[in-house]
């Protein structure tokens, strides 16, 4: 089994929340070695399931985002991000049709809450920028009737309206407030899928977060290395995923 891999995400987990500072780990491994049934695995333990660890003490559940890179399509360069925001607010990933007004209540209400019980000197969430990238931009209702169709954050002809530095702040924002509730885990997988402007985009987020946040990307080993995520995420570290035994 997984039992000494499961036992190391869940002492980076017990040090990330003693320590109350973000932590990456990067897990390569070939096609077929089952790293989204690892992530499955991962997902369990941090949310406090009975998951075998070789005796490791599992801290208490943390709250679980987990999203994946798109491998097609031309709308896909911050989708795991507009994805991070629809798992938070509790919207499907794979609704075809979401309205505007439904985004918008849950979003609003999820900040209300959070900002209940952060610092005053803290960053407010930028609500209006979560929005943009849900697919909705200004006051406009959205296309046909007010529903975000992509999954990549933005409607057909709306790809100049995200700001690449603003979005990424924003969404670390949220990521940060959520992880003053309870314990983050933030995982992302098929890294190897992931665009250039994708990297960019996840490294800039993680980059910002702040309190107890784990973030866990999964990736074919060859391809995460084109993609560049070791460079842009030096302190992250890097477990390659050993064959089953």
């Amino acid at each position: 089994g997984r039992e000494p891999e499961l036992a190391w995400v869940a002492s980076r987990l017990a040090d990330t929340i003693d320590r109350g500072e973000p932590r990456t780990l990067v897990v390569t491994g070939e096609a077929g070695l089952g790293k989204t049934r690892f992530a499955g695995e991962v997902e369990r333990l941090a949310a406090g399931y009975p998951v075998a660890t070789g005796g490791y003490v599992v801290p208490a559940g943390a709250r679980v985002l987990t999203v994946h890179c798109a491998a097609f399509g031309e709308l896909r360069r911050l989708a795991p991000l507009a994805d991070l925001v629809r798992a938070a607010i509790g919207l499907p990933v794979d609704a075809a049709q979401v309205g505007r007004a439904q985004a918008e209540e849950r979003l609003r209400r999820l900040v209300q809450r959070l900002e209940r019980g952060r610092r005053r000197d803290s960053p407010g969430v930028a609500v209006a920028q979560l929005l943009t990238l849900l697919g909705y931009r200004g006051d406009d209702p959205g296309p046909d009737d007010g529903y975000a169709l992509t999954r990549d954050g933005r409607p057909v002809g709306q790809s100049d309206d995200l700001d690449l530095e603003a979005t990424p702040a924003a969404v670390a924002e949220l990521l940060s407030a959520l992880a003053t509730e309870s314990p983050l885990v933030v995982i992302v997988d098929d890294l190897h899928d992931a665009t250039a402007e994708t990297v960019d985009g996840l490294a800039a987020t993680l980059e910002r977060l702040t309190g107890p946040v784990l973030v866990l990307m999964l990736g074919r080993p060859e391809l995460v290395r084109t993609a560049g995520i070791f460079t842009r995420l030096a302190d992250a570290e890097v477990y390659a995923l050993p064959p089953l035994r």
